[in-house]
């Protein structure tokens, strides 16, 4: 049985994570490692995540009342718990982290990045469907 070193997104402490990665739990908190939920990250955590998880991370990068965001979210959170297993979910509000924003040259809301071991591989911008999102994604995975 393969294992990988996962953070757990409740504890935000690493975890070995046998396979299946769906049935996983943290070694420290008990949850579940990946329960097809979109995470609401700061730029720490997300830096946090990048350099110690070794799973995919689709990130959209949001801002508060923006109604493509709101669509954005709604199609994420579908593919999220579509690939539970396959890839970390999580959101950041670029209004409230410019820095973050500046570091991954996000210039409209919303955008969507796809990270592998820790680097931007793929960018999407704008609030596909949920067909749209997946059908992008599944290449990438």
């Amino acid at each position: 049985m393969s294992r990988r070193r996962l953070l757990c997104g409740h504890c935000d402490r690493p975890s070995a994570a046998p396979a299946p990665l769906v049935e996983a739990h943290c070694e420290h908190c008990g949850r579940r490692l990946l329960d097809g939920r979109v995470a609401r990250w700061d730029g720490r955590a997300l830096r946090r995540h990048l350099q110690h998880d070794g799973l995919p991370l689709l990130v959209l990068c949001h801002a508060p009342g923006c109604a493509h965001c709101r669509r954005a979210a709604a199609a994420q959170a579908a593919v999220a718990r579509r690939l539970v297993g396959r890839l970390r979910a999580a959101r950041v509000d670029v209004a409230a982290h410019p820095a973050l924003a500046r570091r991954h040259h996000i210039r409209a809301v919303p955008t969507f990045l796809l990270f592998r071991r820790g680097r931007a591989v793929a960018r999407l911008d704008g609030a596909p469907t949920t067909a749209r999102l997946t059908s992008w994604l599944e290449p990438q995975l």
